[in-house]
């Protein structure tokens, strides 16, 4: 066999193995069920543009994408937007520009008269009082008294009796003859009459309004006369009246049968009063020699270490004991005595004290003895209570007591007295007059699907400051003035910002004398009138794109307010120091040289022009 004429190629085998290689693959790679494939989305671009003014008010655009700003972008004779066909939505951010400030300013000197009262405890009434210095209150203080007092309590009232009692000799029993028997045999009729005192015999009359009584047949029936007698004592009395109602029996010829004593005579006597209550008035002479510190914080310390303890009235015992003329040979009744005064006063004050040395005490008890027999009847004397009286002292002469003594209650030398000063200032003061700030454009925020085609944008520089001598009617232009603009298709959709408001306010402030350091006044006086409204926009975020590049703009803030500086500040005037105590002391004070504020002393600086708006579109 001739190798030679052989040709090289794929065996059988070789070429059955490729071809089920190739059926497997195209198996592989056909869908068992097909499906649609739908349109990818498109894809946006988040980009911003913003039109704003300068600080020097000239108009500036810029473009941003999501991430950086774009070149290209600066300043521009007028704004225009044309909206990018890739977004699906834009948010309009319209600020208004700013209103100027009022630029006024006004300063001037006018009386300032105050007055007041420093109290030894370190307060002050009054406004803006001066609190005088330690060698002033050295010279006011030192030998001063303070008089401090406290209530002794008195002592209760001992008590009084009831009493009602006839005497049988005071009774005179008249037979009465004309009787007259009624239709009963059993009974009679008769009326009772209260005679006068002294009125003798007579027949009774019996008028209609009387009451018809009743008694036995054999009972002699008359009238009673019941006088008053001098061994009642002064408190009794006769009480006629009750003759007609009280009556509880009748007289017969035999004398006083039966009769009912109690309510025909009565009285009533008072038992002692109590010891006279009184104050315990205490004197602390201020003996500031030995004082080498501060002299305000001594007398502050002692002012607070005075302390008082008034003492308890004694209780009253007014509950009378009734005396109700049961028969015996003698029957005293008593009263009861009043309670004495519960303690003792004290002034205490640093280093000793006063106290009222014995209590007030309570009245004694009332007594009455009556005769049964001859009807007298004695009342005892009892004494009164015993007012408080003397004084004893604890260390006198280490706590500075001058004097210590006791008054009546109702004296008027009771008077605590802690020594004051009154001060009295007739300074001048700075009244200061500067223009309030401007108010701030408003923010309009619109979210839009379309923007239509190219947008003009008007974008108002700030307004200027405005002083006095503008009118209203041109206020109002001025702030129609700072309307921010966004125009699109032509004027189809327009959207506007307001701007910020004027006004003519002012702010007022008085710049008194300090009474804290009157010899160290403050180098100036600084007046500003109420802040500038600010902007009121956030520059903080923005919805549509990661980033935001701050221009350092306050986009519509108001303009500032109007300043003063004022270097006339030394004190001008005059002061006067008068202490209030039982010592007399001359007053003391001082006067400040005159002093001529000039306008060389003042600075004005003008208030400022307001920021202008902004239109910033981001989809």
């Amino acid at each position: 066999m001739n190798r030679k004429n052989l040709k090289s190629g794929f065996t059988l085998i070789e070429l059955m193995a490729f071809f089920i290689f190739i059926s497997l693959l195209i198996a592989a790679s056909t869908p068992i069920i097909t499906k649609r494939v739908r349109d990818l989305p498109k894809k946006i671009n988040h980009g911003m543009y913003i039109c704003y003014r300068d600080e020097g008010g000239g108009l500036v655009e810029k473009y941003y994408n999501a991430s950086q700003e774009v070149p290209g972008g600066g300043p521009v004779a007028s704004c225009r937007f044309d909206a990018p066909k890739s977004a699906a939505l834009f948010k309009i951010d319209i600020i208004g520009a700013g209103a100027g400030g009022y630029n006024f300013h006004n300063v001037t000197s006018e009386d300032d008269d105050r007055s007041g009262t420093y109290k030894l405890d370190g307060t002050t009434s009054g406004s803006d009082t001066l609190v005088p210095s330690d060698e002033q209150l050295r010279q006011l203080m030192d030998g001063q008294i303070i008089r401090t007092t406290a209530y002794t309590g008195k002592g209760g009232n001992g008590s009084g009796l009831n009493y009602s009692y006839v005497d049988p000799e005071a009774i005179q029993c008249t037979i009465n003859s004309a009787y007259n028997y009624d239709t009963n045999p059993t009974a009679v009729s008769y009326c009772a009459k209260a005679l006068e005192s002294g009125a003798e015999g007579g027949e009774p009359t019996c008028p209609a309004n009387w009451t018809n009584q009743s008694g036995d047949v054999d009972t002699r029936l008359g009238w009673v006369k019941a006088t008053a007698s001098a061994k009642y004592g002064s408190g009794l009395y006769t009480s006629v009246p009750a003759v007609e109602t009280e009556i509880g029996g009748w007289c017969n010829d035999n004398g006083l049968k039966g009769l009912n004593k109690t309510g025909i005579a009565s009285g009533e006597h008072s038992g002692s009063n109590g010891g006279a209550g009184k104050y315990l008035v205490a004197d602390y002479k201020i003996d500031l020699s030995t004082v080498t510190g501060s002299v305000k914080d001594y007398l502050t310390g002692l002012v607070a270490g005075f302390t008082t303890s008034d003492a308890s009235d004694g209780a009253d015992n007014a509950e009378y004991v009734n005396y109700d003329g049961t028969p015996g040979s003698w029957w005293p009744v008593t009263g009861s005595a009043g309670a004495d005064a519960q303690g003792h006063a004290t002034v205490s004050f640093p280093g000793g004290s006063v106290t009222n040395k014995d209590a007030a005490t309570g009245g004694e008890d009332l007594q009455m003895y009556v005769d049964s027999t001859t009807g007298a009847i004695t009342f005892s004397e009892p004494a009164d209570g015993k007012p408080a009286d003397g004084v004893e002292f604890s260390n006198p002469e280490a706590a500075g007591i001058v004097d210590a003594y006791l008054v009546d209650s109702t004296s008027s030398e009771r008077t605590s007295v802690t020594p004051s000063i009154t001060v009295t200032m007739a300074f001048k003061k700075r009244v200061h007059k500067a223009g309030d700030g401007g108010g701030a454009g408003s923010h309009e925020v619109a979210y839009l699907s379309t923007l239509g085609d190219g947008c003009n944008l008007i974008v108002p520089p700030g307004g200027g400051a405005i002083d006095e001598t503008v009118d209203v009617d041109t206020l109002g232009a001025m702030s129609d003035s700072l309307n921010s603009i966004l125009s699109c298709s032509d004027g189809a959709l327009e959207l506007v910002a307001p701007g910020g408001s004027y006004n003519t306010s002012v702010k007022t402030e008085e710049h008194k004398v300090d009474t804290s350091d009157i010899h160290n006044p403050p180098e100036e006086y600084e007046t500003t009138g109420e802040p500038a409204e600010a902007s009121r926009f956030d520059v903080a975020s923005n919805i549509f794109t990661k980033y935001f590049a701050s221009t350092g703009i306050s986009y519509g803030k108001g303009g500032e307010p109007s300043k003063i500086i004022d270097k006339c500040t030394a004190p001008q005037g005059s002061y006067n120091m008068k202490v209030n105590g039982l010592v007399s002391k001359p007053d003391i004070g001082e006067t400040f040289a005159e002093v001529t504020c000039t306008s060389e002393m003042v600075t004005e600086e003008p208030a400022g022009s307001g920021i202008g708006g902004a239109i910033i579109i981001s989809w």
